[in-house]
């Protein structure tokens, strides 16, 4: 992307999608503007699931991206039969 480090920063945060290659067209976590580090908290995510995710910065010439990394949520336990998360149940599901 030419000229990418002349224009300021509009946009930064987290992308993310069950596929690879992730961008601002999926999933996303706008985390403010300007120089400087950010973090956020993905939500809603499925149990059991991957998640290929990027960090990325958007100003006037366009859109670009971080390394991509490759996620797998846990299962949510069940501990002395006492269920700790929110569960989701399928119904006639073996």
């Amino acid at each position: 992307m030419p000229y990418e480090g002349l224009g300021n920063v509009t946009s930064k945060g987290i992308c993310w999608s069950n596929e690879p290659n992730p961008t601002i067209d999926d999933n996303v976590i706008t985390l403010g503007q300007g120089l400087g580090d950010f973090n956020g908290t993905m939500n809603n995510l499925q149990e059991n699931t991957n998640y290929y995710i990027k960090a990325f910065a958007t100003n006037s010439y366009g859109t670009a991206y971080g390394e991509e990394y490759l996620i797998v949520t846990p299962y949510t336990p069940i501990f002395n039969n006492t269920i700790s998360e929110d569960q989701q149940i399928c119904e006639g599901i073996v």
